[in-house]
C-alpha cells in the first residue's frame, strides 16, 4: 500500500547530537505510528471482517 502521511506533526531536525535527538526521534515515531494506524486501521478491520476488497 502507498499513501503519503502528513508530516505536519514531525518535530524539527535537531541542529546537533546535544540538541535532544532522543526526544525528537520518539516524537516522530509517535507521530509516524499514529498516522500509520489512522490509515491502516480500516484496511486491516476490512480484512478482518472478510469483506472483499472490490465490494
Amino acid at each position: 500500500m502507498e499513501a503519503p502521511l502528513p508530516l505536519d506533526g514531525l518535530p524539527p531536525t535537531p541542529d546537533g547530537p546535544d540538541d535532544h535527538v532522543a526526544a525528537a526521534a520518539r516524537r516522530a515515531v509517535v507521530v509516524l505510528a499514529r498516522e500509520l494506524d489512522d490509515l491502516l486501521a480500516p484496511v486491516i478491520g476490512q480484512l478482518d471482517s472478510g469483506v472483499p476488497a472490490d465490494s
